[in-house]
């Protein structure tokens, strides 16, 4: 068994990664047998070093792309960084967390709990007219696709308004529409020391994804004191 990896030698490895803007890396946990969640949330299948990695990647991203049912699910709230990697950020030009972006189409969120840093929203035009307008009055919104939301042409939109480095948290189903749009330039997997059966989600859901958007490279793996850290890039 190669040695164990430390916190601090974790943390930076995933800071010094290479991610050249445009690009789209996703970040995610997953138990043994593929599962991503234990009674609906993510939170209780990932370790102390898997709250290390996730700070560290957000701490990369200009944006956090993200599901409203699984912010809903996950609690998200406006996105904070420890000091270390606030001062990180402030060196490289950067604010001092990244935004989150929404994917919705029913609009069915709270934009107070994101506090005096509201979500950019992206949404369809099927989306409810009124709920649309009052978030326009408070964030940047963006109108992508006609019945459902467009994930490409969202992107585009995130990358327009200056957002080069999106990661994406998810949930399974974002993942699936960003993987067979073939958006996602890298993967971060977390494999956790779990098997829970049920019928929790893969990381990605969905149609088939086309053969020439399928394939990965590894480009590294960590063995973590309980978890495996793996990264892959578009091969």
């Amino acid at each position: 068994m190669s040695e164990r990896v430390s916190n601090e030698t974790l943390e930076e490895t995933y800071l010094q990664d290479q991610r050249q803007a445009p690009w789209l890396f996703a970040n995610m946990v997953t138990t043994i047998d593929g599962a991503t969640a234990i009674e609906g949330r993510s939170s209780s299948i990932g370790d102390e070093q898997d709250t290390i990695v996730f700070r560290a990647l957000r701490a990369v991203a200009d944006v956090v792309l993200v599901a409203a049912a699984t912010a809903r699910a996950e609690e998200y709230k406006r996105p904070t960084l420890p000091d270390h990697l606030v001062a990180w950020r402030r060196a490289q030009g950067m604010s001092e967390a990244p935004r989150i972006a929404l994917v919705s189409t029913s609009l069915e969120f709270d934009l107070g709990r994101f506090g005096d840093r509201p979500p950019v929203v992206i949404t369809s035009e099927s989306s409810p007219t009124d709920r649309r307008s009052d978030l326009s009055s408070a964030t940047d919104v963006f109108v992508c696709g006609s019945d459902r939301v467009d994930v490409m042409a969202g992107t585009f939109a995130l990358r327009e308004a200056g957002f080069g480095r999106i990661l994406s948290e998810g949930g399974p189903t974002l993942n699936g529409q960003l993987a067979a749009a073939g958006l996602i330039d890298e993967w971060c997997v977390t494999v956790a020391p779990l098997v829970v059966a049920g019928e929790s989600k893969r990381i990605v859901t969905g149609p088939a994804i086309r053969p020439a958007e399928r394939y990965f490279h590894l480009d590294r793996a960590l063995a973590g004191r309980t978890a495996l850290f793996t990264r892959w890039l578009r091969k």
